[in-house]
């Protein structure tokens, strides 16, 4: 009666250490795609992050020619 409710299902040792690494490959396998989630929005991020950082650099040799431009003409 004590195995009957130890083990109701009659579960061998192997069957329990297959549903373990079951239960374990499953918790890695949501890691990993957390991780590849995680990378791809860090992609993303940096993606946007370039654009900004090109758009500024334009804009600031715009402005370093027009403020030539402006300090020629007032001198």
């Amino acid at each position: 009666l004590d195995d009957m409710i130890a083990n109701p299902f009659g579960f061998t040792g192997r069957d329990l250490l297959i549903g373990r690494v079951q239960d374990e490959m499953k918790a890695v396998i949501a890691t990993m795609q957390d991780n590849l989630d995680k990378v791809i929005k860090r992609a993303e991020d940096l993606e946007e992050l370039q654009k900004k950082t090109e758009h500024l650099s334009i804009s600031a040799v715009n402005f370093e020619k027009e403020a030539k431009k402006l300090n020629s003409c007032c001198w």
